[in-house]
């Protein structure tokens, strides 16, 4: 059974810690399958603020409108892993996508969708990141904003004030270590340093 990683301060909430040959993190195209912009341009700061040009980052949004944003990247996933597999060069597959509730195990549902699919399952081989926001990506906006210890079991959607995702990924990679990381971010963190050293 392969690993699982959590992007954390951003490392990965996923099944591969690492990829059987390492990326180069610094030239790497990467892909983000992701329930929105606000994902996304998290995602895209923290990326860019690491030294990854913007040219190689390419988004894989849910449609708006579309019905349920999480549903459309579990669906999803099955098909954008057997293309990161059947990528060649340096590529790296990074899905985000919120906890929502507790006792949800996102990794899990996100592997039984493949098996759903008759796609095989992640694993080690694979350089992939799975992100997994708890509450919600607010969560970890909220925190990085405003620097306040927060309750994973509270929704900070109405409280957090014009966030700027994009400058807090930035923020995030640059000031981490200033943070008080809750565990889905701190498990993040880990899996992030352990695929891009």
């Amino acid at each position: 059974r392969s690993k699982r990683v959590h992007l954390d301060c951003l490392s990965l909430n996923s099944w591969s810690e690492a990829g059987s040959t390492m990326p180069d993190c610094k030239t790497a195209r990467v892909v983000v399958l992701c329930e929105d912009l606000r994902h996304y341009h998290f995602v895209r700061g923290f990326l860019t603020a690491k030294g990854l040009s913007p040219h190689k980052i390419t988004p894989r949004l849910a449609p708006p409108g579309t019905g349920s944003a999480e549903d459309y990247v579990r669906q999803n996933f099955p098909a954008e892993l057997q293309a990161h597999r059947s990528a060649h060069g340096n590529v790296i597959l990074i899905v985000c996508i919120d906890q929502d509730k507790p006792g949800i195990n996102r990794t899990q549902e996100l592997g039984e969708e493949c098996a759903n699919q008759q796609i095989p399952t992640p694993t080690t081989q694979d350089n992939l990141l799975i992100l997994v926001p708890n509450r919600n990506i607010e969560t970890w906006l909220y925190l990085i904003q405003t620097n306040q210890s927060i309750d994973e079991k509270q929704n900070y959607k109405l409280r957090i004030k014009n966030p700027k995702p994009g400058k807090l990924g930035t923020k995030l990679a640059t000031q981490c270590h200033q943070l008080n990381l809750p565990p889905s971010l701190q498990t993040a963190k880990n899996a992030w340093q352990t695929l891009c050293p």
